[in-house]
């Protein structure tokens, strides 16, 4: 948390990390805690870039080029 609040205005994280800091919290005994700081502190700190077509065409394009060069390319999120 202290490295986010260190580069306030400047740290982004995509939607897809979002959903899995609320998947985090909410598979907590008591997900509250959690949902406080990921609301009240990162939100508040950190911009959320979605995921739109043009980054899903680009990240095929780059994962297919991968698997055609016989990169190993591990599962994802």
């Amino acid at each position: 948390m202290h490295r986010f609040v260190l580069h306030s205005g400047g740290l982004y994280i995509p939607i897809i990390v979002l959903g899995e800091l609320y998947a985090w919290a909410y598979h907590r005994n008591n997900p509250k805690s959690i949902l406080d700081r990921i609301e009240n502190d990162i939100l508040a700190d950190v911009g959320v870039l979605d995921f739109d077509v043009d980054s899903a065409r680009e990240f095929g394009a780059i994962r297919g080029s991968l698997l055609n060069k016989g990169t190993t390319v591990g599962k994802m999120d």
